[in-house]
């Protein structure tokens, strides 16, 4: 009995050693992304200390909360890209095309996150903000930059439609391409009604203060940002479906089937929105 556990305990990988072999994998799959999607994160140390420092509000919150959720965000897209890198041959990683769109999106990913930065220091919104000319030139370069991150996930999905692995279990593969796709077009869709409308409230105060805990979505009114949500998040929701469905012979059934709740998702919640009604506004 005593042996068994003793086999059983040393079998168990260490925290810290799991974690050193996920950053080195990440790596060694897309450097670029992989480095600054976890430089986006580190970024949050420095970030959440101006939150506890800094006691000024914008929009009902603290100036630093739109700065920490996009470091969040965009550090997960990032890593997340590199990560699905990986699931190219090795010999299709290296093309100049798609290395020239990961420079462009790490790029445009930089620059949105120190522009938030250095607004969120001044107190004034980075979103939305024409003020002075200079303000509006910069707002059009995020909503530039934006485009050119979601669209390498578009790039990527295409890539790996072109350059199959025959490794891969069908129907992972296809989750992982349709979680690709469907964050460009989702998520870029989802963008493009946040911008048309002018902010992401849609009948609902200016104001972030009592929204959904950790989200911040209005519960008075609607609120783009929920699809824009589960649009830009399929690049890790359909890989994980897909992983668990990768044995059995429906899994690609499966995957198709959650690609489709998942857009329905995303274009229900966006109407929601539009229509003024607030997302599950009973939580918290």
């Amino acid at each position: 009995m005593s042996m068994i556990t003793l086999s059983s305990a040393r079998s168990i990988t260490p925290p810290h050693s799991l974690v050193a072999r996920i950053e080195a994998e990440g790596r060694r799959r897309q450097p670029l992304l992989w480095g600054a999607g976890l430089a986006m994160l580190a970024l949050m140390v420095p970030t959440y200390a101006a939150y506890l420092i800094d006691d000024r509000l914008l929009n009902g919150i603290n100036v630093w909360t739109k700065p920490l959720k996009f470091e969040v965000s965009i550090g997960l897209f990032l890593a997340t890209l590199a990560w699905l890198w990986g699931y190219l041959p090795e010999a299709n990683r290296k093309g100049r095309l798609l290395n020239g769109y990961a420079v462009a999106a790490t790029i445009a990913a930089t620059f949105e996150i120190a522009y938030m930065i250095l607004q969120a220091g001044r107190g004034v919104h980075s979103h939305f903000n024409d003020t002075t000319a200079l303000e509006g030139a910069m707002y059009s370069l995020m909503g530039l930059g934006s485009v050119t991150m979601t669209s390498m996930a578009l790039v990527l999905g295409i890539a790996l439609i072109r350059h199959p692995r025959r490794d891969l279990s069908p129907a992972f593969r296809l989750s992982v391409v349709l979680g690709l796709v469907l964050t460009f077009v989702l998520g870029t869709a989802a963008g493009i009604a946040i911008s048309a409308n002018g902010s992401h409230w849609v009948a609902a105060a200016a104001s972030d203060a009592g929204g959904v805990p950790i989200f911040g979505w209005t519960r008075e009114g609607g609120d783009l940002r929920v699809g824009h949500f589960f649009g830009m998040h399929a690049m890790q929701i359909l890989p994980l479906l897909g992983l668990l469905v990768a044995g059995n012979r429906w899994g690609r059934s499966a995957v198709w089937l959650g690609a489709a709740a998942l857009t329905a998702l995303t274009v229900a919640t966006t109407a929601q929105a539009l229509a003024g009604q607030p997302f599950l506004s009973f939580i918290g």
